[in-house]
């Protein structure tokens, strides 16, 4: 009865926690393990069954020679059951204790092991709705094996393989995730040397038919260890980026390529998190360095729109996660000041865009790299940004307009970051949403009354952004609202009074341009 009342605590708690410290007691550890063996490994709530394979990891430091010799066989056994529930239980189950048995120098000798992923292929345990869960749960223990580099024969280990490669290519988003992370540790135990597998994936990462089978393929490839990676390491980064940027249009026709590649922009994130792994797991050469730089910062300026929004957000962030990583992890010799530049400007502007969730990301890392230690080198005005920035990014609610905006508007006083920041701001000042253009467009005029003297340096500015993107209507759309409001703000009455400022007649006319051909 005591054991059965831990596990009506709150879940988490009770099951890694809890029950860990009851089995200290020599008395309830059997007693515990058997009570998730028998009666928890097919609860019907699969967050149960998660945990209990969790809990019984912890449980097997207390009384290893149990698991290995009763609790191992009974889960094997289990398999063999009609109820999926119980099946994915066990499989979990079994992925766990074999790791913690392994972690304790007790590696178990498992004969059943080899034929566990056969017998399901074999009665096509894996197909359909419930097969999804048989999925999930044969990964998980494939990577927990793999990590305990368990003994297999070499049927088995196709038999893994062959199950990965269905996985990476499933519609379910969760089910290619598991196959990624369980690919990285089973080829890093069971392959030593250059594999044709690498080849198999470059080629059908090209599918132009489902996106889905792209994005499987290319996480993979980022996921493959170094000694696998290293020898076509130029043709994998050649790939990847390829796959990383918006074709055009002209590109797609000549090669006789699926238009519909063009919104593929969950591929791209994915070719781009590909990039971030294979650059955490081969030194490469600057000339590759200086390629993936130069694929992020195009990344960054991904705005592909379809009816679910904008699509690109989910590029750019992914691209300014990877380029924090290479700035914090490349040697300082290996930076170029350019490219340091244009990564923080990148950043900045991304700062001030209208997406919370993308500024809140671009935020965090804009903070972390300039509080960054050891210092990251080239990067311009440090000094006055760290004065801005307080050290504490924690207090700083990143997704929150009121928060970011008045501390990156302070950096517009900088004209090194003055163009990035206020392309950011037309996007955000120019948009329909309330409170997004309140806070914006007061912190901006804000900085713009109490300093005069930038105001002629921003008009500029102003313009030569509006000069850039004529016709281009992401841009220009908000940048009429955004003129609008600096026009009738009273904060240009300098600029406007002066008859030998030519701002309003160079507005006048860009905005003549731009209507042109329009109803």
């Amino acid at each position: 009865k005591f054991v059965v009342l831990i596990f009506l605590q709150s879940p988490t708690n009770s099951y890694l926690n809890i029950s860990d410290f009851i089995a200290k007691h020599v008395e309830y550890t059997i007693p515990l393990i058997d009570h998730l063996v028998e009666l928890k490994t097919g609860h019907w709530d699969i967050a149960i069954r998660e945990l209990t394979a969790k809990a019984l990891k912890k449980l097997t430091h207390h009384n290893p020679e149990y698991m290995k010799t009763k609790v191992l066989p009974k889960l094997f056994a289990k398999t063999e059951s009609i109820d999926v529930n119980l099946r994915h239980g066990v499989i979990l189950a079994i992925g766990e204790v074999i790791l913690a048995l392994t972690e304790l120098g007790k590696s178990p000798e498992v004969n059943d092991l080899n034929t566990l992923v056969i017998k399901f292929q074999t009665r096509e345990q894996f197909r359909g709705m419930t097969g999804e869960l048989m999925k999930m749960a044969t990964l998980d223990m494939i990577k927990n094996c793999s990590v305990a580099k368990m003994k297999i024969d070499k049927d088995c280990v196709e038999s893994w393989q062959s199950l990965i490669d269905s996985c990476i290519v499933s519609k379910t988003s969760r089910i290619r995730e598991l196959a990624v992370i369980a690919l990285g540790s089973f080829c890093d135990c069971y392959y030593d040397g250059p594999s044709e597998i690498l080849g198999s994936y470059l080629k059908d990462s090209n599918n132009d038919l489902e996106e889905h089978i792209r994005s499987g393929f290319v996480l993979a490839i980022g996921a493959l260890p170094s000694f696998m990676l290293q020898p076509s390491i130029d043709d994998v980064i050649a790939k990847l980026i390829e796959l990383s940027l918006v074709p055009k249009e002209a590109e797609i026709k000549a090669a006789g390529l699926n238009p519909v590649i063009l919104n593929w922009s969950e591929s791209r994130r994915d070719s781009v998190k590909a990039i971030g792994n294979i650059a955490n797991t081969v030194e490469l050469s600057p000339e590759n360095l200086k390629k993936v730089f130069t694929c992020l910062l195009k990344a960054l300026e991904e705005y592909t729109i379809d009816n679910r929004g904008d699509i690109g957000a989910w590029v750019r962030e992914a691209s300014m996660t990877v380029l924090q990583q290479l700035l914090v992890n490349s040697p300082p010799e290996r930076l170029e000041p350019e490219v340091v530049h244009e990564i923080m400007s990148g950043l900045a502007q991304q700062s001030v865009e209208k997406i919370d969730r993308t500024r809140g990301t671009a935020g965090k890392l804009f903070h972390s790299l300039v509080h960054h230690s050891p210092r990251i080198p080239h990067i311009q005005r440090h000094e006055e940004l760290l004065e801005i920035f307080p050290p504490d990014g924690v207090k700083i609610l990143w997704l929150f307009a009121d928060h970011t905006f008045p501390l990156f508007c302070r950096m517009l006083k900088m004209p090194e970051y003055t163009e990035k920041l206020l392309l950011g701001l037309v996007g955000s000042i120019g948009q329909l949403t309330e409170s997004l253009i309140k806070y914006a467009s007061s912190s901006f005029l804000d900085f713009l009354k109490s300093n005069d003297d930038d105001i002629p340096r921003i008009c500029d500015t102003t313009l030569k952004i509006f000069r850039e993107n004529l016709l281009n209507e992401r841009v220009t759309y908000p940048m009429l609202n955004f003129l609008e409001m600096i026009l009738s703000s009273g904060v240009l009455v300098m600029i406007l009074d002066d008859e030998n400022n030519s701002f309003a007649d160079e507005v006048f006319r860009l905005v003549n341009l731009e209507i042109k051909g329009h109803k």
